[in-house]
């Protein structure tokens, strides 16, 4: 077998190509033959396309500033058409007109005739079991990928005056297409073009008409549901709300300011009372810890004076930390005992210096311990004032404390009053715009946007359809085949277990090659 292709080298490669330069000719050969082939019998496209001009119609109003703004207006009317152009009622209504049915016009829309166009565009779509009439959801789905309606902005874009409505069809069989050829003389592409012209002529028509009908319904429901009633019981709420809070205000007076800054805070924040209640918990809290300290340490104080004996006493680190004096004794102390242990070493008991440094000693340790008892006062005393401080701190927390809970219950009130008066305000406005809508209604429905057609829908040329486009498809095909044949080449030697040349013999023989003997043609042997 053959080494990988990674590990040929170039000549190899090359000898690998031109070796099998016949396959790999046929290979791309056909792979273009039947590209151009599917290209030439494939169905072909067309597109028509009308370009529209929507402008928002200017109406007043005595809540002028409550209207919506231009952009607002054009947003919206932009979004609800592309919602209307892809409705199943549109595209059922321009197939049904395409099939030869009449489109109710606009001057139609109060007229008996839209009812009956309406139970034949749902009959359209879900189909009549009784009747054996079948619906046409699945073909509707598949037409609404033919259509789009897109702004200079794209697809997504609802902020445009200018909108443009295409419609792609394709070249089909049905009846109804061979119908058309037969009775008008026309070639397949030449009715896929007209039809794009007719499909896009048709959902422009029906869903003008559409969205006059629709607009007219709403503003007739919404004339008849909004009554001056309706303003005045949403106005009667908002009253009622600004008279409990108004009461409720008069009743707090004082602690008002209090109850607004803790309306201001969010959940996990503290102020006022609250704020001044945790700080102090805190000090309590440090002065528990020193209460702590102090009884410890005269606990310690208390059982070396206990001792009774000057020289045990041992002082303490806390003590010697807090009283400069001690730690001077201390030092003293033990200066004192140093001495001594040397002039013992010296000299006998009754060496004079040596008497003096005992006396000496013995007076610096009853001061230590004068110290200790003076010590042991100051501890008391500071525990008398610790207690005193903890107990009124106690008093003031606790007062603090039913304070907060006396003005979270009147926050919550006030809350709960505020957000009243904002739903009732809300919804006294929300009223007030729409008894505006129902007084203007009919004018709104009427003309809510002028819309004019800029381009009527463009005919298609039949020779130039959108798609399929042979140079693209011929460049795929190119390079498809060339992959494949490249593919079948490596293949091919990879699998190939014989000997190409020097190269291969002395790899897989193992022996270097001696001589060669080259394959001569038959204009080299010549007969003399």
């Amino acid at each position: 077998m053959a080494d990988t292709y990674t590990n040929k080298t170039l000549r190899e490669i090359i000898r690998v190509v031109a070796g099998r330069f016949v396959g790999i000719a046929v290979i791309i050969l056909m792979v273009v033959s039947a590209v151009a082939l599917a290209t030439y019998y494939a169905p072909r496209t067309y597109r028509s396309q009308i370009r529209l001009l929507a402008k928002p119609s200017r109406m007043t109003s005595p809540l002028e500033s409550d209207v919506s703004s231009l952009r607002e207006q054009v947003s919206l009317f932009v979004a609800t058409q592309r919602e209307i152009i892809l409705s199943d009622y549109v595209l059922a209504s321009a197939l049904m007109a395409l099939e030869g049915e009449k489109l109710p016009t606009p001057a139609e829309l109060d007229n008996a005739r839209v009812e009956e166009w309406d139970r034949k565009v749902q009959t359209y779509i879900s189909g009549d079991p009784g009747k054996g009439i079948p619906g046409h959801g699945e073909y509707l789905r598949r037409v609404a990928k033919r259509v789009e309606m897109v702004t200079p902005g794209g697809p997504d874009s609802t902020f445009s005056q200018t909108l443009m409505i295409r419609v792609d069809w394709s070249e089909e069989q049905t009846e109804s297409a061979r119908a058309a050829m037969g009775a008008l003389g026309l070639t397949s592409r030449q009715v896929a073009a007209m039809r794009a012209h007719d499909m896009a002529r048709y959902i422009m028509e029906a869903h003008l008409a559409r969205y006059a009908r629709l607009e007219t319904d709403r503003s007739k429901a919404a004339a008849a549901f909004l009554t001056k009633q309706a303003l005045e019981a949403a106005r009667k709420g908002m009253d009622d709300a600004g008279r409990d809070l108004d009461e409720f205000v008069g009743k707090v007076k004082g602690d008002l300011l209090a109850v607004i800054n803790l309306t201001r805070y969010s959940a996990g924040m503290e102020t006022g009372v609250a704020s001044l209640t945790t700080r102090f918990q805190g000090e309590m809290d440090k002065i528990d810890e020193r209460l702590a300290e102090v009884r410890a340490l005269l606990k310690a104080v208390d059982a070396e004076l206990a001792k009774n004996d000057p020289s045990r006493i041992v002082v303490p680190d806390a003590i010697t930390a807090q009283n400069p004096s001690v730690t001077t004794l201390q030092a003293k102390i033990i200066n004192l005992k140093l001495q001594i242990n040397q002039l013992q070493a010296r000299y006998t008991e009754v060496y004079r210096e040596l008497a003096d440094s005992r006396t000496e000693l013995a007076a610096a340790e009853r001061e230590l311990w004068g110290e200790m008892a003076k010590q042991r006062d100051r501890l008391n005393q500071e525990l008398s004032v610790l207690a005193a401080q903890r107990e009124s701190l106690a008093r003031t927390v606790a007062q603090h404390r039913a304070r907060a809970d006396e003005l979270a219950s009147k926050t919550a009130t006030y809350d709960r009053l505020r957000e009243a008066m904002a739903s009732a305000q809300a919804i006294y406005d929300n009223e007030k715009k729409r008894v505006v809508s129902a007084a203007t209604a009919e004018k709104l429905a009427a003309n809510p946007v002028l819309v004019t057609v800029l381009d009527d829908a463009s005919f298609p040329d039949p020779k130039d359809p959108r798609k399929p486009v042979l140079w693209i498809n011929m460049l795929v095909a190119i390079v498809a085949g060339s992959v494949l044949a490249l593919a079948y080449a490596v293949l091919a030697d990879h699998f190939d277990h014989s000997l190409k040349g020097i190269d291969s013999a002395e790899r897989y023989l193992g022996s270097p090659v001696l001589a060669s003997v080259p394959k001569l043609g038959r204009r080299i042997i010549t007969v003399q």
